[in-house]
């Protein structure tokens, strides 16, 4: 007799949640143009500023897609 167990790996890596709002660049628990226009400057590489808010649509990547999805959740 005995125990039999199995571990696998899904390959999903959980990571650490986020203080602030997705999207709140400047840590003012407010979304507008400003936050726009700090993740405008992170993705050009004018701020070295990466923190978790910035990656708004949270797929992992800092790019034009989280200015995009920002600018509809602050237009709606």
């Amino acid at each position: 007799g005995g125990n039999v167990s199995f571990r696998y790996q899904t390959g999903i890596q959980l990571e650490a949640q986020c203080d602030y709002s997705p999207g709140d660049i400047n840590y003012d628990d407010v979304l507008n143009v400003v936050d726009i226009v700090g993740l405008v400057n992170i993705i050009l590489g004018n701020s070295s500023d990466e923190s978790c808010t910035a990656d708004y649509n949270n797929d992992g990547i800092i790019n034009v897609v989280d200015i995009v999805s920002l600018v509809n959740f602050i237009l709606n």
